[in-house]
């Protein structure tokens, strides 16, 4: 590598110290204000960390499609210090971003060398991918911080062999465990590296097999609790699973292994093509590396590839491939999110191509800069860092943070009416249009009210109070209440939020007591089990092919005591033969009038 000892007095520590300010200002730079709103799933951790403070001690937490618990007891934590805000979710995430920055430096100064490390330190520090995500309050930004951890802690035992560098080892390889769903790769990534030291250096394994041996005995010890909780809770284990991934989406139809290969052609192409096209984790489709950094990148693969049967460069190399897995392995490849683990292992390369091209410089450079090598290319590499530093910045606070989509996914509109819960007037009931329910965007930070709150789905219906009592509707503009809208109209509106292009982003429409909407009304009045009575509908007599056809009706609820009530709408004809039907669940019994709205699109050979 080139000569970094021409930087003189300047230690590593220093330089790295520099790196982690950076790290920490593009991290926690206004973390109160971007990303706007809060996600579902970021509210969800924050929902389980309050019940935590109330006194639940889970091993791992079912609610919301299971969640590995370490993330949610750290949110605890943080938000005992600074509070229920949005900010003490994502600071976690935050530092836990910064932190890996600094395992990052270690892992690859002890594979690949300082000049390495603190370059691949420097580009994790500044690059846009793990910038946005670990502004995000997700646990999966607990992983890049662990990878690095285990790859560092497992070299360092090998090389050090000693018990006590392999028992700390194994218990944060463990540990890891508790993280995040694409942390499991991890065993897997120590598994194949260890079995490569058995194939390709024998004596390596045989002078180290009692540490290694510890060092599994140790993982295995730490992980057990959880272990234990799959093995009674197996649900547990397989639920997100079951639910992102690619080979069940492929056994329906598709061709199971022609679908994995084209998600692992997507997670490759993710470095240099095309990059994650969710708006929540990326701008859409932008690669993780612009032309240059992806050069540097390739070359850095290259560098690695040829030194293959080098344990150091075959461990970055299968620590990034292992951890793309978990994308390549699921639907909506590439996922930013899901691979993570891979960040610090895809800069740590960057890095060994940045410092290949230094060392090639400064040996051709002529005699009278040859003395000065070092310093000019350590220079060259901090214009280069800058340079991607405020394009990151320019890319995520101007554009990404900015944008009018950027609010609407992370539920800008959400959490802005859930703000406005405690200013409404308490001589009223508040119902909160929402697609799920009860929301835990709402939940969390809808803070004294929440309790007092109703749902109903303004996508398929409208709802009314008993009659006399007061009702306000917080009315998010996401999704569109495309069945409530014709009732709500009517209704007078006294608040109202703004997205950043002026747009609303919620209304909140008052119903005075003494007045009531009309619903829909028949001659065909109709009782379900004692607990629901129909007191209307608007069913067309007419259907035409290729066209919606839309039936409401209007319903009361007679018992309030019965919890939740499921209703099925079927088209049937004139012999009998059931053409359409739609079940609606969800539907809450608390005392409402309510009018579900049921929508097919009729087949073309309908008759």
């Amino acid at each position: 590598m080139f000569a970094w000892k021409r930087w003189g007095a300047v230690s590593d520590g220093l330089l790295l110290l520099g790196v982690l300010v950076v790290a920490a200002f593009l991290r926690l730079s206004r973390l109160d204000e971007v990303p706007p709103g809060l996600h579902f799933d970021e509210a969800a951790y924050g929902v389980l960390a309050l019940d935590v403070l109330r006194g639940d001690r889970p091993i791992f937490f079912s609610a919301y499609a299971s969640r590995e618990p370490l993330f949610v007891y750290l949110v605890a934590l943080s938000i005992s210090l600074v509070g229920q805000t949005p900010l003490a979710i994502r600071l976690v995430a935050a530092l836990a971003g910064v932190l890996a920055v600094a395992t990052t430096y270690w892992a690859g100064r002890l594979l690949l060398g300082r000049a390495v490390g603190l370059l691949g330190a420097g580009a994790m520090a500044v690059s846009f991918w793990p910038v946005l995500t670990t502004r995000l309050g997700y646990r999966a930004n607990l992983v890049p911080l662990f990878v690095a951890l285990v790859v560092a802690l497992l070299w360092r035992a090998g090389q050090r062999n000693r018990f006590l560098d392999w028992a700390v080892a194994g218990g944060v390889l463990g540990l890891s465990l508790y993280t995040y769903l694409s942390a499991r790769t991890i065993p897997i990534l120590v598994a194949v590296f260890l079995l490569g030291q058995l194939l390709f250096d024998r004596d390596w394994v045989r002078r180290r097999w009692r540490g290694i041996g510890l060092y599994g005995l140790v993982a295995v010890l730490v992980a057990t609790p959880l272990a234990l909780h799959f093995a009674y809770h197996p649900d547990d284990f397989v639920e997100r699973m079951r639910q992102a991934a690619v080979v069940s989406v492929g056994s329906n139809g598709a061709d199971g292994r022609g679908t994995v290969l084209d998600h692992t052609l997507r997670t490759l192409g993710m470095f240099a093509i095309r990059g994650d096209e969710d708006p929540k984790y990326n701008l859409p489709g932008q690669p993780v590396f612009d032309p240059l950094p992806a050069a540097l990148f390739v070359l850095g693969l290259a560098v690695a590839v040829r030194r293959g049967r080098s344990s150091a460069e075959r461990l970055v190399l299968l620590w990034l491939l292992v951890m793309l897995l978990p994308g390549a392995l699921s639907v909506d490849s590439p996922h930013f999110l899901r691979t993570l683990g891979a960040a610090p292992a895809a800069h740590l390369l960057l890095a060994l191509g940045l410092a290949t091209v230094l060392r090639w410089v400064s040996r051709g450079a002529p005699p009278a800069l040859a003395r000065r090598a070092g310093w000019l290319g350590g220079a060259a590499a901090v214009v280069v860092l800058t340079a991607l530093g405020l394009q990151t910045a320019d890319r995520y606070f101007r554009v990404w943070g900015a944008s009018v989509d950027t609010f609407v996914v992370q539920m800008g509109d959400v959490a802005a009416a859930a703000r406005v819960l405690d200013e409404l007037p308490g001589d009223g009931a508040i119902y909160v249009a929402t697609t799920y329910a009860p929301h835990p965007t709402v939940a969390y930070v809808g803070s004294r009210r929440y309790g007092a709150v109703r749902w109903f789905d303004p996508t398929k219906t409208f709802v009314l109070p008993p009659p006399g009592t007061p009702a306000y509707y917080v009315v998010p503009s996401t999704p569109a209440p495309v069945a409530a809208e014709p009732y709500l109209a009517s209704l007078p509106v006294v608040r109202e939020g703004r997205r950043p292009d002026g747009s609303a982003s919620y209304r909140v429409y008052a119903l005075p007591a003494d007045a009531r909407p009309r619903l829909l009304s028949t001659d065909r009045w109709a009782r379900v089990a004692g607990v629901l009575q129909l007191r209307g509908g608007d069913i067309p007599t007419r259907v035409t092919a290729g066209q919606d056809l839309v039936v409401r009706t209007a319903w009361q609820v007679l018992e309030r005591s019965v919890g939740e009530v499921r209703l099925s709408m079927r088209l049937v004809d004139e012999q009998g033969e059931v053409w359409a039907q739609v079940d609606e669940g969800g539907l809450g019994t608390e005392a409402w009038e309510g009018v579900p709205c049921w929508r097919w699109s009729i087949a073309s050979e309908f008759q």
